[in-house]
């Protein structure tokens, strides 16, 4: 993955999951890699398939620090523990 993908990637992450409501999904940003891929090369889309696969995209969010558990509706990065919790 590009450098510039991967900082927009991580910067899109971050703000997804900072969100309150919590409606992000690794498929979203599967997706938005796909489209800013097709943008930048100025390429016009044919099919259907994805530029980076959804499964990729699970590794690159583990690679981001992010911890998916059960009980939880949303990623936790690692590294922002509240202490006086």
């Amino acid at each position: 993955m590009d450098q510039y993908f991967k900082l927009e990637a991580k910067q899109f992450v971050y703000q997804e999951c900072s969100k309150t409501e919590a409606t992000f999904t690794v498929e979203t940003l599967a997706r938005l890699i796909d489209q800013r891929f097709y943008e930048l090369n100025k390429l016009k889309k044919i099919d259907q398939q994805l530029v980076r696969s959804v499964e990729s995209c699970r590794l690159d969010l583990r690679r981001f620090g992010a911890k998916f558990t059960a009980n939880l509706s949303r990623p936790y990065f690692l590294g922002h523990e509240r202490e006086d919790v």
